[in-house]
Protein backbone atom coordinates (compact mmCIF):
# COMPACT_ATOMS: atom_id res chain seq x y z
CA UNK A 1 0.00 0.00 0.00
CA UNK A 2 1.12 3.56 -0.62
CA UNK A 3 -0.48 7.00 -0.61
CA UNK A 4 0.35 10.67 -0.97
CA UNK A 5 -1.04 11.51 2.47
CA UNK A 6 -3.99 11.59 4.82
CA UNK A 7 -5.52 14.99 4.08
CA UNK A 8 -3.04 17.15 5.99
CA UNK A 9 -1.53 19.02 3.02
CA UNK A 10 -4.54 18.79 0.67
CA UNK A 11 -8.20 17.75 0.86
CA UNK A 12 -8.44 14.08 1.75
CA UNK A 13 -10.43 13.35 -1.42
CA UNK A 14 -7.53 14.67 -3.52
CA UNK A 15 -5.02 12.17 -2.15
CA UNK A 16 -3.76 9.27 -4.29
CA UNK A 17 -3.66 5.73 -2.91
CA UNK A 18 -2.60 2.42 -4.44
CA UNK A 19 -2.19 -1.22 -3.52
CA UNK A 20 -0.34 -4.17 -5.03
CA UNK A 21 -1.06 -7.82 -4.31
CA UNK A 22 1.79 -10.11 -3.25
CA UNK A 23 2.32 -13.09 -0.97
CA UNK A 24 0.51 -16.47 -0.94
CA UNK A 25 -1.51 -17.59 -3.93
CA UNK A 26 -5.22 -18.28 -4.19
CA UNK A 27 -6.86 -19.69 -1.07
CA UNK A 28 -10.54 -20.74 -1.38
CA UNK A 29 -12.15 -17.41 -2.44
CA UNK A 30 -9.01 -15.74 -3.82
CA UNK A 31 -8.37 -14.42 -7.31
CA UNK A 32 -5.40 -14.97 -9.63
CA UNK A 33 -4.13 -11.48 -8.79
CA UNK A 34 -0.48 -11.85 -7.83
CA UNK A 35 1.23 -8.54 -8.65
CA UNK A 36 -2.02 -6.78 -9.56
CA UNK A 37 -2.14 -3.03 -8.96
CA UNK A 38 -5.15 -0.88 -8.01
CA UNK A 39 -5.09 2.94 -7.91
CA UNK A 40 -7.51 5.50 -6.44
CA UNK A 41 -7.02 9.24 -6.79
CA UNK A 42 -8.75 12.62 -6.65
CA UNK A 43 -12.04 11.06 -5.62
CA UNK A 44 -12.18 8.41 -8.36
CA UNK A 45 -11.38 4.77 -8.96
CA UNK A 46 -8.65 4.86 -11.59
CA UNK A 47 -7.17 1.35 -11.94
CA UNK A 48 -9.84 -1.00 -10.71
CA UNK A 49 -10.00 -4.53 -9.36
CA UNK A 50 -12.64 -6.46 -11.27
CA UNK A 51 -14.41 -7.73 -8.13
CA UNK A 52 -16.26 -10.90 -7.09
CA UNK A 53 -19.08 -11.75 -9.47
CA UNK A 54 -20.75 -14.99 -8.37
CA UNK A 55 -20.14 -18.28 -6.59
CA UNK A 56 -22.06 -20.16 -9.29
CA UNK A 57 -19.90 -21.94 -11.89
CA UNK A 58 -19.80 -20.42 -15.34
CA UNK A 59 -17.63 -18.51 -17.80
CA UNK A 60 -18.04 -15.14 -16.07
CA UNK A 61 -17.10 -16.53 -12.66
CA UNK A 62 -14.01 -18.03 -14.32
CA UNK A 63 -13.20 -14.65 -15.88
CA UNK A 64 -13.57 -12.60 -12.69
CA UNK A 65 -11.40 -15.04 -10.73
CA UNK A 66 -8.83 -15.35 -13.51
CA UNK A 67 -5.74 -13.55 -14.65
CA UNK A 68 -7.23 -11.46 -17.46
CA UNK A 69 -9.52 -9.65 -14.98
CA UNK A 70 -6.50 -8.24 -13.10
CA UNK A 71 -4.13 -5.29 -13.67
CA UNK A 72 -1.19 -7.46 -14.70
CA UNK A 73 0.73 -8.78 -17.71
CA UNK A 74 -0.67 -11.98 -19.22
CA UNK A 75 1.25 -14.56 -21.24
CA UNK A 76 -0.40 -16.20 -24.24
CA UNK A 77 -0.16 -19.97 -24.42
CA UNK A 78 0.86 -20.49 -20.78
CA UNK A 79 -1.68 -21.33 -18.08
CA UNK A 80 -1.43 -19.24 -14.92
CA UNK A 81 -1.17 -21.21 -11.67
CA UNK A 82 -3.39 -19.34 -9.17
CA UNK A 83 -1.80 -21.07 -6.17
CA UNK A 84 1.69 -19.76 -6.94
CA UNK A 85 3.29 -17.43 -4.40
CA UNK A 86 4.23 -13.87 -5.39
CA UNK A 87 7.24 -13.08 -3.18
CA UNK A 88 8.27 -9.57 -2.18
CA UNK A 89 11.81 -8.95 -3.44
CA UNK A 90 12.27 -5.51 -1.91
CA UNK A 91 10.50 -2.42 -0.64
CA UNK A 92 11.56 1.16 0.01
CA UNK A 93 9.84 3.87 2.06
CA UNK A 94 11.38 7.35 2.17
CA UNK A 95 10.07 10.87 2.67
CA UNK A 96 9.58 11.26 -1.09
CA UNK A 97 9.04 7.75 -2.43
CA UNK A 98 7.60 4.29 -2.07
CA UNK A 99 9.15 1.41 -3.99
CA UNK A 100 8.02 -2.22 -4.25
CA UNK A 101 9.38 -5.13 -6.30
CA UNK A 102 7.72 -8.55 -6.58
CA UNK A 103 8.35 -11.75 -8.50
CA UNK A 104 5.26 -13.24 -10.14
CA UNK A 105 5.68 -17.01 -10.31
CA UNK A 106 2.35 -18.14 -11.76
CA UNK A 107 3.61 -18.72 -15.32
CA UNK A 108 5.81 -21.81 -15.55
CA UNK A 109 9.02 -21.12 -17.44
CA UNK A 110 8.52 -17.33 -17.40
CA UNK A 111 10.56 -14.91 -15.29
CA UNK A 112 8.12 -12.12 -14.38
CA UNK A 113 9.26 -9.21 -12.18
CA UNK A 114 7.19 -6.09 -11.48
CA UNK A 115 8.56 -3.02 -9.72
CA UNK A 116 6.64 0.11 -8.75
CA UNK A 117 8.09 3.54 -7.93
CA UNK A 118 5.64 6.03 -6.42
CA UNK A 119 6.05 9.77 -5.92
CA UNK A 120 4.56 10.76 -2.58
CA UNK A 121 4.54 14.42 -3.65
CA UNK A 122 3.01 14.25 -7.14
CA UNK A 123 1.13 10.95 -6.87
CA UNK A 124 2.38 9.27 -10.05
CA UNK A 125 3.59 5.68 -10.37
CA UNK A 126 6.18 4.16 -12.68
CA UNK A 127 5.57 0.45 -13.27
CA UNK A 128 8.44 -1.63 -14.69
CA UNK A 129 7.32 -5.06 -15.97
CA UNK A 130 10.06 -7.38 -17.22
CA UNK A 131 9.23 -10.84 -18.52
CA UNK A 132 11.53 -13.45 -20.06
CA UNK A 133 10.82 -16.92 -21.44
CA UNK A 134 12.53 -19.45 -23.68
CA UNK A 135 10.53 -18.86 -26.87
CA UNK A 136 8.69 -15.95 -28.51
CA UNK A 137 5.22 -15.34 -27.10
CA UNK A 138 2.63 -12.58 -26.94
CA UNK A 139 2.59 -10.64 -23.67
CA UNK A 140 -0.32 -8.31 -22.87
CA UNK A 141 -0.29 -5.65 -20.16
CA UNK A 142 -3.80 -4.93 -18.81
CA UNK A 143 -5.16 -1.86 -17.02
CA UNK A 144 -8.83 -2.07 -16.00
CA UNK A 145 -10.57 1.32 -15.83
CA UNK A 146 -13.83 2.55 -14.33
CA UNK A 147 -16.99 2.13 -16.46
CA UNK A 148 -17.42 5.88 -17.07
CA UNK A 149 -13.74 6.69 -17.68
CA UNK A 150 -13.99 7.36 -21.47
CA UNK A 151 -10.35 6.57 -22.37
CA UNK A 152 -8.78 8.01 -25.52
CA UNK A 153 -5.56 6.81 -27.18
CA UNK A 154 -3.00 9.24 -28.59
CA UNK A 155 0.25 7.60 -29.66
CA UNK A 156 1.69 5.84 -26.61
CA UNK A 157 -0.66 7.63 -24.20
CA UNK A 158 -4.12 6.80 -22.91
CA UNK A 159 -5.98 9.54 -21.05
CA UNK A 160 -9.37 9.27 -19.34
CA UNK A 161 -12.10 11.91 -19.12
CA UNK A 162 -14.50 11.10 -16.30
CA UNK A 163 -16.25 12.91 -13.47
CA UNK A 164 -13.75 13.44 -10.65
CA UNK A 165 -10.13 12.40 -11.06
CA UNK A 166 -8.56 11.07 -14.24
CA UNK A 167 -5.52 9.00 -15.11
CA UNK A 168 -2.83 9.26 -17.77
CA UNK A 169 -1.23 5.97 -18.84
CA UNK A 170 1.90 6.36 -20.95
CA UNK A 171 4.25 3.69 -22.30
CA UNK A 172 7.89 4.73 -21.99
CA UNK A 173 9.70 1.66 -23.35
CA UNK A 174 9.31 0.01 -26.77
CA UNK A 175 5.64 -0.83 -26.33
CA UNK A 176 3.75 -2.55 -29.11
CA UNK A 177 0.11 -2.13 -30.06
CA UNK A 178 -2.19 -0.26 -27.65
CA UNK A 179 -5.92 -0.93 -27.71
CA UNK A 180 -9.00 -0.42 -25.52
CA UNK A 181 -11.62 -3.16 -25.20
CA UNK A 182 -14.96 -2.84 -23.44
CA UNK A 183 -17.63 -5.41 -22.66
CA UNK A 184 -16.31 -8.12 -24.98
CA UNK A 185 -17.87 -11.59 -24.85
CA UNK A 186 -15.60 -13.68 -27.10
CA UNK A 187 -13.21 -13.80 -25.42
CA UNK A 188 -14.66 -12.31 -22.23
CA UNK A 189 -12.89 -9.06 -21.33
CA UNK A 190 -13.79 -5.61 -20.07
CA UNK A 191 -16.19 -6.22 -17.19
CA UNK A 192 -16.42 -5.13 -13.55
CA UNK A 193 -18.73 -6.17 -10.74
CA UNK A 194 -19.64 -3.98 -7.77
CA UNK A 195 -22.59 -6.05 -6.52
CA UNK A 196 -23.10 -9.80 -6.39
CA UNK A 197 -24.12 -11.45 -9.67
CA UNK A 198 -24.26 -8.13 -11.53
CA UNK A 199 -21.65 -7.08 -14.08
CA UNK A 200 -21.06 -3.84 -15.97
CA UNK A 201 -18.99 -3.21 -19.07
CA UNK A 202 -15.79 -1.25 -18.39
CA UNK A 203 -12.81 -0.37 -20.60
CA UNK A 204 -9.49 -2.19 -20.40
CA UNK A 205 -6.25 -0.78 -21.83
CA UNK A 206 -4.31 -3.57 -23.56
CA UNK A 207 -0.68 -3.09 -24.60
CA UNK A 208 0.86 -6.08 -26.35
CA UNK A 209 4.39 -7.11 -27.25
CA UNK A 210 5.74 -10.27 -28.81
CA UNK A 211 9.14 -11.80 -28.06
CA UNK A 212 11.02 -14.11 -25.74
CA UNK A 213 11.95 -11.14 -23.54
CA UNK A 214 9.81 -7.99 -23.17
CA UNK A 215 9.69 -4.91 -21.01
CA UNK A 216 6.87 -2.48 -20.26
CA UNK A 217 7.84 0.74 -18.47
CA UNK A 218 4.56 2.53 -17.79
CA UNK A 219 3.69 5.88 -16.24
CA UNK A 220 0.44 5.92 -14.27
CA UNK A 221 -0.33 9.56 -13.46
CA UNK A 222 -3.52 10.41 -11.55
CA UNK A 223 -4.62 13.96 -12.41
CA UNK A 224 -7.42 16.28 -11.32
CA UNK A 225 -8.73 16.84 -14.86
CA UNK A 226 -8.13 15.49 -18.38
CA UNK A 227 -6.44 18.75 -19.41
CA UNK A 228 -3.62 18.59 -16.82
CA UNK A 229 -0.32 18.39 -18.74
CA UNK A 230 1.88 15.34 -18.12
CA UNK A 231 5.40 15.10 -19.57
CA UNK A 232 8.16 12.51 -19.31
CA UNK A 233 11.70 13.28 -20.45
CA UNK A 234 15.25 11.97 -20.07
CA UNK A 235 14.17 8.32 -19.97
CA UNK A 236 17.18 6.00 -19.66
CA UNK A 237 16.64 2.23 -19.50
CA UNK A 238 19.27 0.04 -17.85
CA UNK A 239 19.46 -3.66 -17.14
CA UNK A 240 19.14 -2.98 -13.39
CA UNK A 241 16.58 -0.16 -13.56
CA UNK A 242 15.95 3.18 -15.22
CA UNK A 243 15.80 6.94 -14.71
CA UNK A 244 13.25 9.51 -15.88
CA UNK A 245 12.06 13.05 -15.28
CA UNK A 246 8.28 13.32 -14.78
CA UNK A 247 6.30 16.55 -14.84
CA UNK A 248 2.66 16.62 -13.68
CA UNK A 249 0.94 19.99 -13.92
CA UNK A 250 3.51 22.58 -12.85
CA UNK A 251 5.80 20.32 -10.79
CA UNK A 252 8.63 17.95 -11.70
CA UNK A 253 10.31 14.96 -10.04
CA UNK A 254 13.40 13.03 -11.08
CA UNK A 255 13.18 9.26 -10.57
CA UNK A 256 16.14 6.88 -10.35
CA UNK A 257 15.62 3.13 -9.87
CA UNK A 258 18.52 0.72 -9.37
CA UNK A 259 17.57 -2.82 -8.48
CA UNK A 260 15.03 -2.55 -5.66
CA UNK A 261 16.23 0.93 -4.62
CA UNK A 262 14.13 3.98 -5.55
CA UNK A 263 15.17 7.64 -5.31
CA UNK A 264 12.75 10.44 -6.18
CA UNK A 265 13.97 14.04 -6.04
CA UNK A 266 11.86 17.17 -6.47
CA UNK A 267 13.13 19.37 -9.32
CA UNK A 268 10.54 22.13 -8.87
Amino acid sequence: FGRTGWGAARPFADEVAWSMRYGPGVQIHGHADGGSLNVYGHGSRLLVGSGTYSYNPGPYRTYFLGRTAQNVVTVDGVAYRPGATTPLLGDVVTRTAFGVTVRIQGYAGISDVRSVAFSRRLGFLLVDDRLTGTSPRRFVQLWHLAPDSHPAISGRTVRTAQAGGDVVIRQLADAGAIDVVNGETAPIQGWLTYTYNTKVAAPVVETSQRGSSVRFLTLIAPVTAPTVPVQVTSVVLRSDGYSAVVRVGGHTDRVVVRGTEVTITAVN
